[in-house]
């Protein structure tokens, strides 16, 4: 009896003291709050970005292989699908972009972010992170509005076309009529050339010829694809996708919801597919899109 008292009596202090006021349980919120956020380094930064653009390269290679597989395809009669022909086309100019890039990369590697915002074509699609695509997306809709409150303005002086004159296709087809000689890609300046390159994202680098023989391209193959997407039907596409198509036809989706940017492309595709009482100009529904932005048409 009196070992055991003595063997309680030398364990009390042990528990006392781990209950001692002295001592406090560590709080969970100030522990979290407390805790140091390690920021990559500068090196760490240099080599991430650097793996994800040698990636980005050796994925243009990849798909070139398969965009001379699809041109063998088509030459031996197969008809290539919607998808398809984006592919080629992307692939094609992703490569054209190959051997600028790598120089910026080596030369002045922290310039790409900036770039991809203001000159996105010198970038291969395959070097763009999300986030950068995004910032491009919200940049270049600031520039279309620039765009759109220059051509109202300079409209409203040289008594041109109003914002009402294209809020139906009927006002679509009286300007087509009134203006069809301004209408011909052929015979627009620079001024112009620059405006709707820069309204479709494609840049206004280059020499008068060059910019008119890059937006001729991108009109035809977006004429090409509207029938295909008609073919195929507008449910066809996912939503990035779609996305892509408003973006390649003037029309942001930055902040816009599915369904806006559905009906927008849906009306857009059928201005530039319209064959009754005859086919619109192409560069007339680019204008119309510059004026109306992201207003719908009352068709």
């Amino acid at each position: 009896m009196y070992h055991t008292t003595r063997l309680i009596a030398q364990q009390k202090p042990s528990v006392t003291a781990a209950k001692s006021p002295g001592s406090k349980p560590a709080n969970p919120v100030i522990a979290a709050i407390s805790a140091q956020h390690h920021e990559p380094s500068l090196w760490a930064k240099t080599r991430k970005m650097a793996s994800f653009y040698w990636n980005g390269v050796k994925q243009i290679f990849k798909n070139q292989s398969q965009a001379r597989q699809l041109e063998r395809q088509a030459q031996a009669g197969q008809v290539l699908t919607r998808s398809d022909y984006r592919f080629l086309r992307q692939s094609q100019q992703d490569f054209r972009k190959i051997i600028p890039f790598v120089f910026i990369a080596l030369i002045l590697p922290e310039s790409i972010p900036f770039l991809i915002v203001f000159a996105p074509s010198l970038i291969p699609s395959t070097c763009v992170t999300a986030n950068q695509r995004n910032a491009g997306r919200e940049k270049i809709k600031r520039v279309r509005q620039d765009i759109h409150d220059t051509v109202v303005e300079a409209a409203a002086r040289a008594n041109g076309p109003t914002f009402d004159d294209f809020k139906t296709l009927k006002g679509i087809i009286q300007v087509a009529d009134k203006y069809q000689w301004h209408l011909d890609i052929h015979g627009l300046g620079r001024p112009a050339l620059v405006n709707f390159s820069r309204f479709i994202g494609l840049g206004a680098l280059g020499t008068t010829n060059q910019l008119r023989q890059r937006l001729l391209s991108h009109l035809e193959f977006i004429q090409h694809e509207d029938k295909a997407i008609l073919k195929d039907g507008l449910e066809s596409l996912s939503l990035d996708e779609a996305k892509v198509a408003c973006e390649d036809r003037g029309i942001s989706t930055h902040d816009l919801t599915e369904d806006r940017l559905r009906a927008l492309l849906s009306q857009t595709i059928r201005l530039n597919t319209i064959v009754d009482p005859r086919p619109l100009p192409p560069i007339l529904n680019l204008t119309a899109r510059i004026y109306l932005q992201n207003s719908l048409i009352k068709m």
